[in-house]
């Protein structure tokens, strides 16, 4: 059998609104293309803008890295320069000190003696020397017993060392005061 449609205009009206719902919904799919894209070079840029400053912020933290670093090798550089300024006047010091014994022991002895050996061993100090007779010795000893520097000048051993009894050999010891070399 054939169909017939008694109300043509039903179909129109369905043709129409079919048509309205394509343009529609092809209307809001080009509007949602159109936010996405949108949304899609938002994020784009957004995301180049934080790399960008992420890059900067990296290059700031490195010099500023650096410059710790380079604080730290000067901090480093002056301790190691005030260890050695402190030793170097540890070093003046002794030294004036050795001056000022040796100075002490110069006038303190006789023309009679003749030293043969100082010597140091931490805070001791042994002198190893010949004299003409025994009294001479005695005086150095007294002598060099007042100097500041040393404490408990002792004659550690006397000898003759001819058969005449001319000629004596002896050795003085004693602890040096300040500072040890």
């Amino acid at each position: 059998m054939f169909q017939v449609n008694f109300l043509p205009w039903r179909v129109q009206r369905q043709k129409k609104a079919s048509q309205r719902f394509v343009g529609m919904a092809f209307c809001y799919a080009i509007a949602t293309l159109l936010c996405l894209s949108a949304s899609y070079f938002t994020a784009s840029s957004q995301q180049q803008k934080l790399s960008q400053q992420l890059t900067e912020i990296t290059a700031s933290n490195t010099a500023r890295l650096n410059e710790i670093k380079q604080t730290k090798d000067m901090q480093q550089a002056a301790l190691v320069l005030t260890q050695l300024q402190h030793q170097t006047q540890q070093i003046r010091q002794h030294t004036l000190l050795l001056h000022t014994l040796f100075i002490d022991i110069e006038s303190a002895l006789p023309e009679s003696l003749w030293l043969k050996r100082i010597m140091f061993k931490e805070e001791k100090l042994e002198i190893e020397g010949q004299g003409n007779d025994y009294l001479s010795i005695m005086a150095f000893q007294q002598k060099l017993g007042r100097s500041s520097l040393i404490t408990g000048l002792q004659l550690g051993k006397m000898m003759a060392v001819n058969a005449e009894f001319s000629l004596f050999s002896f050795t003085l010891m004693a602890n040096r005061t300040g500072v040890t070399l």
